[in-house]
């Protein structure tokens, strides 16, 4: 449905966090994501982003303020997704 495109930009943008987390903390040449920046990344999107995405979406498409289906089904699989593996 319409969620998918805010799952993509949502998925960049926990890249992008993780990666300027690790860069702020690192002084070596190269730049290694640890768990802990990935970690906090993932929590951000998760906790926040995400349910304001759906929301934004439900309201720009006018729909119920409550998650449909697929968001519901989305967010509670995001939800089981505590810890990052190498």
């Amino acid at each position: 449905e319409n969620v998918l495109g805010t799952v993509y930009r949502l998925g960049l943008m926990c890249y992008k966090i993780a990666m300027t987390l690790s860069a702020v903390r690192s002084d070596d040449k190269e730049i290694i994501c640890s768990e802990e920046d990935f970690n906090t990344a993932l929590y951000l999107v998760k906790e926040v982003y995400l349910i304001n995405g759906i929301n934004m979406l439900n309201r720009i498409t006018k729909t119920s303020k409550k998650l449909n289906i697929t968001q519901t089904t989305l967010y509670n699989w995001i939800k089981t997704k505590h810890t990052f593996t190498n």
